[in-house]
């Protein structure tokens, strides 16, 4: 290798003495020169994303094949998968990293409490007779289905004749 080398250098300095150019191909295959990294901004606990990576040459050619190493700068709030699969753990932000050959790109992932999309109210109820009194629990649910933690509740009544609410 280092005698192709050298005989590549010997030849370039001939020709470029001579007034000429000569590019040197490395048999290794395409070189990449810069990384681009797809994916997504903002994601929520518990929820997967598959980012992408992908490598260009010089000229701005997508290099075919170029299998990426992924990593996260912080794996409680977001992990990866080795084909670029994101999962969201935890509320922050982090770094998701694609290195690809000696070339590596980075994208910013804020990951958010998902919003309320429903509320359900257990036990349902559809009577209660005079004097009766009840304990309720509300349960939030994101868009998916997913049922949400820590979300504050506010309790109130249409019809405040009809019946009264004690916050316990």
């Amino acid at each position: 290798m280092i005698a192709r080398r050298r005989a590549h250098a010997l030849a370039f300095l001939g020709l470029a003495l001579a007034g000429m150019n000569l590019t040197c191909a490395d048999s290794t295959g395409p070189v990449a020169e810069r990384v681009e990294i797809t994916g997504t901004a903002v994601m929520h606990p518990g929820y997967v994303f598959q980012f992408s990576a992908h490598a260009f040459d010089a000229q701005g050619r997508q290099l075919p094949d170029s299998a990426a190493t992924w990593t996260s700068s912080d794996l409680a709030i977001a992990t990866t998968s080795t084909s670029g699969l994101v999962r969201a753990l935890a509320v922050g932000e982090v770094t998701i990293g694609a290195t690809i050959q000696d070339k590596r790109a980075e994208a910013q992932l804020q990951v958010t409490a998902a919003p309320v999309a429903s509320v359900r109210v257990n036990p349902t109820i559809d009577s209660m007779f005079i004097g009766d009194s009840i304990l309720l629990a509300a349960e939030s649910r994101d868009s998916g289905g997913h049922s949400l933690t820590g979300r504050a509740v506010s309790w109130a009544v249409s019809d405040s004749v009809k019946a009264t609410l004690r916050q316990s």
